[in-house]
């Protein structure tokens, strides 16, 4: 009786260990782009917006970052009446609950002439990231609710060539935006994510005379990691199961020996 109880508990604690490796299997990386190759990820769906023609944007992929140069609008508006000029970088994946999204981006506005903004956006949450309006002053930070509206803009302070790791990241529904690990902003959210875009757009206009053009932007890196809703069922490789049930067999044998 002894025996059979001990083999009944070898079999019991190789099951649990299986069942705790399926359950982590809801833990998944989704994005995991650092740019090192000599072009664009196809996983990236690339789309223009807006006040666009072609060749639409100038940018190169080398070194470790995507680097966009130029974005070429239609037409140049007078101060008031602008519409963005507009490049978007987007990524569709199995949708999340708890996440943890890092992007390192980088920008070189030569002087306060260039103006662009880089945004991330999680649709239905958050739109947040470097915002440099206007021609005449430098950059600020931004992070807005997309579902109440409530928003933060910081002062129109940041150097006109930086670069920043934004992380935005959700637990049990807590929201929070950081900007080099400092907390920028936080709120409540539980709309589940399940798409990731990056906007990299600017205001072509004339304001008394003076053209606004668009600085050079970096993105260095974007990794987003989470926990799946609907996780698909991760089974063991058949390795492991085997060694796990050798190990038990071997236990069970030594066991037998032992009682003899």
């Amino acid at each position: 009786m002894k025996f059979l109880k001990f083999g009944i508990h070898c079999f019991g604690f190789a099951f649990i260990i299986i069942l705790c490796y399926v359950i982590n299997g809801s833990a998944a990386t989704v994005i995991n782009d650092d740019f090192n190759g000599s072009s664009l990820d196809p996983a990236w769906d690339v789309s223009f917006i807006g006040n666009i023609k072609s060749p639409y944007w100038n940018y190169s992929v080398s070194g470790g970052k995507l680097a966009v140069y130029d974005l070429y609008n239609d037409i140049w508006y007078p101060d008031g009446y602008a519409t963005y000029t507009q490049v978007t970088l987007s990524q569709e994946f199995p949708a999340m609950s708890d996440f943890n999204l890092t992007v390192n981006f980088a920008w070189n506005q030569d002087s306060n002439v260039d103006a662009g903004f880089m945004f991330i956006i999680l649709p239905e949450i958050t739109m947040s990231g470097y915002r440099d309006v206007w021609n005449n002053a430098p950059g600020q930070i931004e992070s807005l609710d997309l579902d109440t509206g409530e928003k933060y803009i910081g002062p129109r302070t940041l150097p006109y060539n930086d670069s920043v790791e934004i992380e935005i990241s959700r637990v049990n529904d807590i929201l929070s935006f950081r900007w080099d690990n400092v907390l920028i902003y936080e709120y409540t959210d539980d709309t589940p994510l399940d798409k990731l875009t990056i906007n990299l757009y600017f205001k072509a206009m004339n304001l008394s005379g003076v053209y606004t053009a668009y600085g050079t932007q970096y993105i260095d890196s974007v990794i987003l990691e989470g926990t799946l809703l609907n996780p698909p069922a991760a089974i063991p490789e058949p390795v492991t199961v085997i060694s796990m049930l050798i190990g038990c067999a071997s236990l069970i044998l030594r066991k037998l020996r032992s009682v003899r």
